[in-house]
């Protein structure tokens, strides 16, 4: 894994930054995704990255929760085992779910603000119009995809 350490701190912090999360966070996505069986554990992460527990700790839960990792033990062992959540239906869940809060975050400014006409507020419903847009596709596309991965299967 040592020779992905450069590529697993310039990754994460693209990710990590963008979604809001601790650069640990990302570190830890991408160490999964660039390890050979794409498992660890939390004494694993803790070794490699050299932070505390609590850091290890804090953002496997934040990955948790957000459908990103999951975690499961083996049979009479008390370790728990973090790998990297790949299933379709989470995450074309998620991408729902981020179009919705996106759309209810920019109609709350938009209510917020006093004016009306400026160029920031026609950006703000151009905006809304694309999320909409989106959202209304958004069926078509997903139909279309699993089309094509029930055609792949055959």
């Amino acid at each position: 894994m040592e020779r992905y350490r450069e590529g697993i701190e310039r990754l994460s912090t693209n990710f990590s930054e963008k979604d809001g999360m601790p650069p640990v966070c990302g570190r830890i996505i991408n160490y999964l995704f660039l390890k050979p069986d794409a498992e660890a554990t939390f004494e694993e992460l803790i070794t490699y990255f050299q932070v505390s527990k609590s850091a290890v700790s804090n953002a496997l839960k934040m990955l948790e929760q957000r459908g990103v990792v999951i975690s499961k033990t083996r049979y009479g062992q008390r370790k728990r085992y973090f790998s990297i959540n790949v299933n379709i239906d989470d995450i074309l869940n998620v991408i729902s779910e981020k179009h919705i809060q996106m759309k209810e975050y920019i109609h709350e400014i938009m209510q917020l603000r006093s004016s009306s006409d400026t160029e920031v507020d026609k950006n703000l419903r151009n905006i809304l119009k694309l999320i909409n847009l989106i959202n209304e596709k958004y069926p078509q596309i997903i139909a279309e995809f699993r089309n094509q991965l029930n055609n792949e299967k055959q």
